[in-house]
């Protein structure tokens, strides 16, 4: 295979992974209204997608989201870095995290820790364990 042709296929691979992010995250903030039929005036936005700027850089707009994901686990020292583009806890660089209670999860292979959320009986989050 040539080195242009592998370019092209290593290219588009990454234009695959940046849309099925895109729609995993941007798609499921997304509220239709089925009660008006398939009129297009029936969709509704929550406020996180309504802030989706078309001008702005794709990526970008996704690393802002996935911190904002993550937001709620801050308090327990996990955080997403926006400009590295990736999870730590506690400063160590998340190799897999879980919640399975939202049905959340992340993976990094370079990551050194894995952390699953704990949660009462009720759905709160109470916690993070460290592995």
């Amino acid at each position: 295979m040539t080195s242009k042709k592998r370019n092209i296929i290593a290219t588009g691979g990454i234009i695959l992974i940046i849309v099925i992010i895109a729609l995993v995250f941007i798609l499921p903030r997304l509220n239709f209204d089925t009660s008006m039929g398939n009129d297009i005036s029936s969709v509704t936005n929550t406020p996180s997608a309504s802030t989706f700027d078309p001008d702005k850089d794709i990526e970008q707009q996704i690393a802002e989201e996935m911190q904002e994901v993550f937001l709620i686990y801050s308090d327990y020292g996990l955080t997403y870095d926006v400009e590295a583009r990736y999870l730590y806890y506690k400063d160590n660089l998340v190799k897999m995290f879980v919640d399975e209670y939202l049905d959340l999860s992340y993976e990094q292979a370079n990551g050194t820790v894995t952390v699953v959320a704990t949660r009462d009986n009720e759905g709160n989050l109470t916690g993070l364990n460290a592995k």
